[in-house]
């Protein structure tokens, strides 16, 4: 049985509430978490190393533990966070693009005059391929999604040697690739997948983790639907 009486459904199929629901930013943002068909199926072909990987016009090969962790030693802000710049979305083109680390033969302060005009080599406006450059590193870290709920640290993450070492090594024993394979060759994403189930499958409370699409995520869209609504219908009074 609804909550609400007939007068107040009606009210709340009105045009104005329904307005307040497609603008209210948390909403958009509970939304934008729900099962998200394309990010999958990238993911998945990742996972399995098929796929040929673009964006706009410029070649791409899934990023990997290593490439991430380069990125974030070059404060790449791809990886550190921040407002991104062009520098940052040439620079992260240029490693998406190379086919490893070793192969690049340059200091790193060479990198950014290399990366010159590597957004302009996508075809594409800079909002569009920052959007592209952004899907790529989220769905690197896609799988850690499905971990256990935690509180949020009070320092941003480091991806250091000690990251990158822990979680490649639990990579190691998981898939029985060889190191080298794992830290250059692996897709971060099928790292991080490798990470998650044995997380899982260590953990006291394995029922603990999520699974898509999120139950609990759900609920969370329901209370903050009931939590505008009911702001909306005491505002009629």
């Amino acid at each position: 049985m609804s909550r609400y009486a007939a007068a107040e459904l009606q009210q709340l199929a009105g045009v104005e509430f329904n307005r307040i629901l497609a603008g209210d930013p948390e909403l958009r943002r509970l939304e934008s978490l729900k099962y998200d068909r394309n990010a999958e199926t990238r993911l998945l072909l990742e996972v399995m190393g098929l796929g040929d990987f673009r964006i706009g016009k410029l070649p791409v090969r899934p990023l990997t533990a290593a490439k991430w962790a380069f990125l974030w030693m070059l404060e790449n802000r791809y990886a550190t966070g921040g407002a991104i710049r062009t520098i940052d979305l040439d620079v992260a083109l240029y490693i998406l693009s190379a086919p490893g680390l070793r192969e690049l033969r340059l200091a790193p302060w060479e990198i950014p005059g290399a990366a010159a005009g590597y957004a302009a080599a996508t075809g594409l406006e800079a909002a569009d391929a920052h959007r592209e450059a952004a899907a790529w590193r989220d769905a690197a870290f896609r799988p850690l999604e499905l971990m256990p709920p935690a509180d949020l640290a009070d320092e941003p993450p480091r991806y250091d040697a000690e990251w990158l070492t822990r979680i490649c090594g639990v990579a190691v024993r998981e898939t029985g690739e060889p190191w080298e394979r794992v830290m250059h060759g692996m897709s971060l994403s099928t790292v991080c997948c490798a990470y998650v189930n044995f997380a899982r499958r260590e953990s006291t409370e394995p029922h603990r983790f999520r699974r898509r699409p999120d139950a609990e995520l759900e609920a969370q869209i329901s209370a903050r639907i009931d939590e505008l609504a009911e702001k909306f219908l005491s505002d009629q009074q």
